[in-house]
This record gives structure tokens, C-alpha cells and sequence, in this order.
């Protein structure tokens, strides 16, 4: 085929669901529809097949003439359409084009979606609407279709996604009624970059998850989490743990372990979490990486935490902490009423820039997972400094009472000292000839009752 016989679709769409129970629907200009064709998930074997549809003797619905087929873009068998073409009506004497009426935006914070509004009307037609946006100085615009409000069919909006406003963005509005188009002005947001303390930002950041992807024996085959070391020295993970939260609650958090535990991760980069649940234990790395497209390697860049899996629905965080129990940095998804888990489709984070340990999610359920691989955005251009704890903790007994009666219940407090830079919180443990207690969780410089 020849580029003038291909419509490239470059409006933000996550792609087709593999699991089925889907449709594609052909509409008029009053958003009637004409024909359907839908198909489940015994339709889709994953192989490259597709399925070819015949017209139908009644209703609105294509029939499904053959499934797992050979795609054959362009061409059709003479028992898929009618012998007699429909008649279709002339087109009106229109040459009055849609009126848009927009308010142009003229700034905007980096990494914010941005809204865009407008009014648009036609004379006799409902008017397609579409959005384009581009980064400032580049060449090619991406198109995203604006949607009626259905309070007011009048008003239309799209969104440019957060991961889009990094740097000032240039967009405009066109809208057609079927015969004649309209389009406004080009537009440049400003955007304005944060002011950003990057000896704040966390040594550890999560930069993707995958909680829905295609399945293995019925369940998700290559759910992952990778997490990026944001410091200018190899560190050992067995010192930390992923732990899975539900909603934004510490007190539910799960601690997930991964096999292996003492995996080094290099300065600047990256370790992705394999999920391992009853369904896909079979499956290896390779089978990982074909699915993907890397190249990772079992035990260095990636390793398996054996889990049910991560929700598609409800609040969730992924959260690094130490193996004591103190939070590096956290990044949360469905957090918001929006659905967030699209089948392998990322969802993706770059480093907090308030000062908090909390991700900024920037893309969700669109763009293809990336697993090991971290974009320039996502991360700070200098890492963290990090330095190596080479001084054990002292611990001072400030015990008050030196006697008592052997009935009475003894109070043995100890103030722990000495700042841990990765690892800031401690244990203690009293003994005699044998364990008599534990204080769990005990801050650097506070008091061990």
C-alpha cells in the first residue's frame, strides 16, 4: 500500500483491548450510529490474525465471516459486501463552515494537563472537533479529538497530557461539519518550570508500573515495577523493600520481597520487578523480553517478586522503603477518579519536585510499557549524592533506675544515636542471657523505651 491509502490515527488511543467484549462503531455527523462490529476475546489468539466481518442481512451489526485470518488490509472477498451498493444522498448546499469560538491559554505550570475549551457551532451540522499541540520548535503536531460536554453539546474540550508540557506548547483547534472546515490560530502556552532542590529528591524513584498486560493461563503474564537509583553510587537492594499499599494508607502496606534480594543496581539505573503469580511461574526472562522487546538480564536488571499481582482497579501505591520500615519515595496510580491500567500500557512517573517523596505521574494507559528504560524527564539530570554508612549506631543507657525489686517491671530505656544516611531508622533489642524485648522503628536520635 501507498501512504496516500493509509490514515494514520495519532489522536491518543490506547489500542485495541486483547481481552475482547469490544466494538468498532461507525457514526454520522449527529453521532447516529451506522454499523457496528464487535468481537470477545475467543476471537484474539495474540498471533498477528485478525478477523474478517461480512455486511448485515438485517440490524446494524457486521457478522464475523472468519476469525484467526490473515490480515488483508485493502482487499475483500465478494461475500463480505452486497451486490448492490447503497445509494447514498447528495450533499447539501453547504458552504457555511463551523464557528469556534476558544479563549486561548497562555500559560501553564511543566508537567500539568492542560484543558482546552472550546465553543463550536455549525449552521447545519453537529461539527468534529479535533486538538493539536506540539512542543515548540519541533515539526509534527499530535492530534487528540475534542469531546461535546453533554450538558452542553455547544462546548467542546480535549486534554494535552502532563507528559506533553514540558517546555512551551504550541496548539490550535480545527473543527468540520462533513463539507466545510474552520480552524483557529496558532496558540503558545507558556509554560514555567519549577524551582527544584534536587539534594530533596528521593536516592530511589519507582518511573513505571504495569498492572494490566496480556495474559498467561488467565491471568496477567508481565505485570512489572521498575525503580530507578537516583545516586551517583551502586547500591545493594537487599538493605530495602518494595511494598504494595492500598490507597494511601502505611498501616495496609504489603511487603514485597524479590528473588533474589541482594541485587547491586549501578548509578542511574534501573530494576524492574517481575510479578510472578499462579498462572505465569512457567514463563521465563526470555519470554519477558520477547513480549517487551529487551534485553534484560535474570538476577542483574530484573528479578521476580511472587505476588497476586497489582489491582487494575481502586487506589494503589508501590512504595521503596528500608528494611526497617522508613519510605524512600512512593508513586500511586488510580489515585484520582480517572482509570489509569490499560493492558500494556505504562503507567509513568518522574521525580517529585516539591520536596516530597511522592512521584508526579505524568502518562497513563497510553503509551507502550518500557521496562528497564527510563526517558530523560523522568529522572534528575544530577543524581543524588550518596554516602556510604560506615559507622554502627551508639546506644546510650539512660535507664533511670539502678535497683529495684526483683517483682517490680523493669524500664530499660536507650537513646540511639549517630544519623544513618540510607537506612535512618533502627531496631533494638534488649537482652539478658536471653532476649527480654524489642523496640522496632526507633528513629536516629530518639529515645528506645
Amino acid at each position: 500500500m501507498t501512504s496516500d491509502q493509509v490514515v494514520e490515527f495519532t489522536s491518543v488511543f490506547p489500542g485495541f483491548s486483547n481481552g475482547g467484549d469490544r466494538a468498532i462503531v461507525v457514526k454520522d455527523k449527529d453521532s447516529t450510529e451506522i454499523i457496528s462490529a464487535s468481537y470477545l476475546g475467543e476471537d484474539n489468539d495474540n498471533s498477528g490474525a485478525d478477523i474478517h466481518y461480512r455486511y448485515p442481512t438485517d440490524g446494524k451489526e457486521m457478522r464475523k465471516e472468519q476469525g484467526s485470518a490473515i490480515p488483508t488490509p485493502r482487499t475483500i472477498e465478494a461475500s463480505q459486501v452486497p451486490e448492490t451498493p447503497v445509494t447514498v444522498p447528495e450533499d447539501p448546499d453547504d458552504e457555511e463552515a463551523p464557528t469556534i469560538e476558544h479563549m486561548p491559554i497562555t500559560e501553564s505550570s511543566s508537567f500539568l494537563l492542560v484543558e482546552v475549551e472550546a465553543t463550536i457551532t455549525d449552521n447545519t451540522a453537529v461539527p468534529l472537533a479535533t486538538l493539536y499541540f506540539k512542543e515548540k520548535g519541533t515539526d509534527s503536531f499530535t492530534s487528540v479529538t475534542m469531546n461535546p460536554s453533554a450538558e452542553d453539546p455547544t462546548i467542546y474540550s480535549a486534554e494535552i497530557p502532563s507528559k506533553s508540557v514540558q517546555t512551551d506548547v504550541v496548539y490550535y483547534i480545527e473543527a468540520t461539519d462533513g463539507w466545510n472546515e474552520a480552524r483557529t490560530e496558532e496558540y503558545t502556552i507558556s509554560v514555567e518550570k519549577a524551582d527544584i532542590d534536587f539534594e530533596t529528591i528521593p536516592p530511589f524513584l519507582v518511573t513505571e508500573v504495569m498492572p494490566d498486560t496480556a495474559n498467561i493461563g488467565g491471568s496477567d503474564g508481565y505485570e512489572f515495577i521498575e525503580i530507578y537509583n537516583n545516586t551517583n553510587q551502586a547500591i545493594d537492594f537487599s538493605d530495602y523493600k518494595l511494598n504494595y499499599r492500598y490507597d494511601k494508607d502505611p498501616s495496609r502496606d504489603v511487603i514485597w520481597p524479590s528473588v533474589p534480594e541482594d541485587v547491586v543496581i549501578p548509578a542511574g539505573e534501573t530494576l524492574v520487578f517481575w510479578i510472578i503469580n499462579a498462572n505465569n511461574g512457567n514463563a521465563t526472562v526470555a519470554d519477558f523480553n520477547a513480549h517487551y522487546g529487551t534485553n534484560l538480564v535474570e538476577n542483574e536488571d530484573i528479578v521476580r517478586i511472587y505476588s497476586g499481582g497489582m489491582a487494575n482497579g481502586g487506589s494503589r501505591g508501590l512504595v521503596v522503603k528500608t528494611n526497617v520500615g522508613k519510605e524512600i519515595s512512593v508513586s500511586y496510580y488510580n489515585d484520582t477518579t480517572a482509570d489509569d491500567t490499560q493492558p500494556d500500557k505504562g503507567i509513568v512517573f518522574k521525580y517529585p519536585e516539591d520536596g516530597s517523596i511522592e512521584a508526579m505521574k505524568v502518562s497513563a494507559g497510553v503509551e507502550d510499557g518500557t521496562p528497564g528504560a527510563v526517558e530523560v524527564f523522568q529522572v534528575p539530570e544530577d543524581p543524588a549524592p550518596f554516602v556510604e554508612d560506615s559507622v554502627a549506631p551508639t546506644i546510650e543507657n539512660v535507664t533511670e533506675s539502678t535497683e529495684m525489686d526483683e517483682k517490680e517491671t523493669i524500664q530499660i530505656a536507650a537513646d540511639v544515636q549517630e544519623k544513618r544516611i540510607a537506612t535512618d531508622y533502627f531496631s533494638v533489642n534488649v537482652y539478658t542471657d536471653t532476649e527480654i524485648g524489642k523496640v522496632a522503628d526507633v528513629p536516629s536520635g530518639e529515645i528506645a523505651d
